[in-house]
């Protein structure tokens, strides 16, 4: 009998010191969250601006968080697309044409892949694209975010109706080159754009230029 209440001793000291280091990390995770969160949002928000101005072929890359936060409230003005259908963003580029950037989400490989596509003010062609979430493989379906991958698009007008596997063929107007190793991830990406071109870029098109 006393080696059983030994036993049972060293078995509850065990399970009240894991519950003791749970509840503390716990807390400490959860104390570092709320502490981090306001920069997190403030990044985030900072993310997606950058995004809206590169998709509306605004040149980004050498203003700085200031700047880049004023060149947005200024020239940016979010709108809804008729019936409430979603939204989308009108830029006032610094050369005074306009660009419209749409945001979009939709399944990857191994998860939801959410950026923007911007377009002329004519809807004729593309003026940027960009990614603001994805959690695709590094090194394979992650390239979707790289510079090369994210710039080919600028100038075409989709929907795009093939994938490329090399430089060969990805100047046409309605593909763009796939990653090498990640087909998924590149048809995932073909599809959600696809389904944006062939929904709200497709219901702006049919609002009066004066009206968007």
């Amino acid at each position: 009998m006393p080696e059983k209440k030994g036993a049972w001793g060293k078995s509850l000291y065990t399970i009240v010191f894991m519950t003791f280091l749970t509840a503390l990390f716990i807390t400490v995770l959860s104390l570092l969250f709320l502490k981090t969160r306001p920069r997190i949002r403030v990044n985030e928000s900072y993310d997606f601006k950058s995004a809206v101005l590169h998709a509306a072929g605004e040149e980004t890359g050498r203003s700085g968080p200031e700047a880049l936060i004023a060149h947005y409230d200024s020239s940016v003005e979010e709108k809804k697309l008729p019936e409430g259908k979603g939204l989308y963003y009108k830029v006032l580029r610094r050369d005074g044409s306009v660009s419209y950037v749409f945001p979009f989400q939709g399944p990857g490989l191994w998860g939801e892949i959410e950026g923007v596509l911007g377009y002329n003010g004519g809807l004729t062609e593309i003026t940027g694209f960009d990614i603001l979430k994805q959690n695709e493989t590094p090194g394979l379906g992650g390239r979707i975010t790289e510079a090369w991958f994210k710039s080919q698009f600028k100038g075409k007008v989709g929907p795009f109706i093939a994938l490329v596997t090399s430089e060969e063929g990805r100047d046409s107007v309605n593909s763009f080159q796939a990653v090498t190793g990640a087909t998924s991830t590149s048809a995932a990406v073909q599809s959600i754009l696809n389904d944006l071109i062939r929904s709200s870029i497709e219901m702006l098109r049919t609002v009066p230029e004066e009206e968007r």
